[in-house]
């Protein structure tokens, strides 16, 4: 069984450890909601989401996907 703990910033190894505990979510969670978990898999930089849809509509839904997906697994997501 996996563990997820918190993290506390400001620490040397910080930035790896929660891109890892990121990705790991994203592996876990891929069944529910896959573009979701690709995304997050793909295209995060530095805590940012960098991601391009087509239309207003897939961003909103992506949007709604990877806040539900983090919320689930116990990320707070700002801005």
């Amino acid at each position: 069984m996996d563990v997820k703990t918190v993290l506390t910033f400001g620490e040397k190894p910080d930035l790896a450890m929660a891109q890892i505990a990121l990705r790991k979510t994203a592996e876990e969670c891929e069944s529910d909601k896959p573009q979701a978990a690709d995304v997050l898999k793909r295209n995060v930089y530095m805590g940012d989401i960098c991601e391009s849809v087509d239309t207003v509509k897939e961003a909103r839904k992506l949007t709604v996907d990877i806040g539900k997906l983090l919320e689930k697994e116990g990320f707070k997501v700002k801005g």
